[in-house]
């Protein structure tokens, strides 16, 4: 028995030398796995994108702005589809492209080259704009009477104008009469008071440029005088 004890105790130091060296080796190791992929852990938190507009109008040009979160010393911008050209900033952070009088859409790739052979690219795609067809908005509008004489008649109305009435709609307002029909059109038709005038405006609302653009015009009668019909109103 005492044999036996004696060997334990001469074996145990081993064991405990050779499990620590074998912690410390370990320990070694995953210290050197974490330094050989700090360079790949640099590429997986670099981010980069194109930022400039979605879509781009024939024969004009635009700017495209690549942007990063790592220090780059070099940017290639090249053209991946459409008919685009690359007009100025070439290899700088911010390019000016030239699209063609043919474009119909494209894309647009930047390439930043930073340290230690660090790439991060991105591409955008770029459509045609769609410029909306020309439009004249209305600067004068004429209001006609076609139908009614006297008080409690039924009356029309409509509105000429001097400019494009291809879009948009017409807004009238009548009183003390009624609008029974034709609101939001050119001609309207109108319930007159049982006695007395009323009055007829018309506003003209055109959609050129997005903008509420329109004329307006009034005209005031006294329907007790029983004017022709088709003659004009004052404004």
């Amino acid at each position: 028995m005492k044999r036996i004890n004696l060997w334990i105790l001469c074996v145990l130091p081993f064991i405990f030398s050779c499990t620590e060296e074998n912690f410390e080796v370990q320990e070694n190791e995953v210290v050197l796995e974490e330094s050989a992929s700090s360079k790949d852990g640099i590429a997986f938190r670099t981010t980069c994108d194109i930022a400039g507009p979605i879509c781009g109008a024939p024969g004009t040009t635009e700017q495209f702005t690549y942007n990063r979160n790592f220090t780059t010393s070099n940017i290639t911008w090249s053209v991946q589809s459409g008919n685009m050209t690359i007009v100025n900033g070439q290899g700088t952070s911010t390019a000016t492209v030239s699209f063609g009088l043919n474009f119909t859409g494209g894309s647009l790739t930047a390439l930043g080259t930073g340290r230690n052979g660090l790439l991060c690219s991105d591409v955008v795609s770029i459509s045609r704009c769609i410029t909306p067809p020309p439009c004249t908005p209305p600067t004068e509008i004429e209001i006609k009477q076609l139908a009614g004489e006297c008080e409690g008649e039924i009356f029309s109305f409509l509105a000429e104008t001097n400019g494009s009435t291809s879009s948009g709609s017409y807004s009238w307002a009548v009183f003390p009469g009624t609008i029974t029909s034709g609101q939001g059109t050119a001609a309207i038709i109108v319930q007159s008071p049982a006695s007395g005038g009323f009055s007829v405006s018309v506003t003209h609302v055109n959609d050129c440029q997005n903008r509420r653009i329109g004329g307006s015009t009034q005209a005031v009668f006294d329907a007790s005088r029983c004017p022709s019909i088709g003659s004009g109103f004052g404004f």
